[in-house]
């Protein structure tokens, strides 16, 4: 079970705790990699989201259709 301190969409920084993780060790020590993973490939995308959006401030910035294809959904969210 996971519990978040952040909701979706709010700004957080190195060293910010945004969530707690409950269950049995195992269970997490097997999962982690694979979250951890998935977490960086989207705080990635979303750090340069966020900074090309603002380097073209008034200008909007919409998602494109080059995403990596068995991430297509994941892509397309975290924007």
């Amino acid at each position: 079970m996971v519990e978040w301190s952040q909701k979706d969409g709010d700004y957080v920084h190195k060293g910010l705790n945004f969530g707690k993780v409950h269950g049995r060790a195992h269970n997490i020590v097997r999962a982690e990699r694979v979250v951890l993973n998935f977490m960086q490939w989207m705080g990635g995308i979303t750090t340069q989201t966020k900074a090309m959006a603002n380097a073209a401030h008034p200008a909007l910035i919409f998602e494109t259709t080059k995403t990596a294809p068995v991430l297509r959904l994941v892509d397309k969210w975290v924007v």
